[in-house]
């Protein structure tokens, strides 16, 4: 299913380095991992960091909804796309939808606002053959 943003829409963002970006665009990563627990139950940004220069860098890529923070345990390995460290929180995602097309973003460190224009194409990949990749990103 493809949806349109009818209004410019403001939406919650977190900036992620890549690859782990790149990995939530793919559907390959669903859990974000982190020092600390969450209260937020919401639709997100995933944004790429401008550092490392991994492309597309700089980018609001893709939403995912944020709608559990539990702590991390070894069989989350896969879904977090990193070893298992005692003591994480594993903030658990889904529902992806990719912008087409991407978004420049000015990235931050920890929560910020970003808003996605009008007209921007929101591609719910559950509907997606797996190799659909319109907005050019691996």
């Amino acid at each position: 299913m493809i949806e349109i943003v009818k209004e410019d829409l403001r939406i919650r963002a977190i900036s992620l380095y890549q690859p782990f970006a790149n990995n939530f665009y793919d559907g390959i990563k669903t859990i974000e991992t982190r020092w600390h627990d969450t209260n937020i139950r919401e639709d997100v940004l995933i944004c790429s960091t401008k550092k490392p220069m991994i492309e597309p860098a700089g980018f609001g890529l893709c939403i995912v909804r944020l709608y559990n923070s539990r702590m991390l345990n070894p069989d989350d390995a896969k879904d977090a796309c990193c070893d298992y460290v005692p003591g994480k929180w594993a903030w658990e995602t889904d529902r992806l939808r990719r912008l087409d097309p991407i978004l420049p973003v000015t990235g931050r460190q920890g929560w910020f606002y970003v808003t996605i224009p009008a007209g921007t194409r929101l591609v719910h990949v559950d509907d997606l053959h797996p190799d659909y990749n319109e907005a050019g990103v691996h």
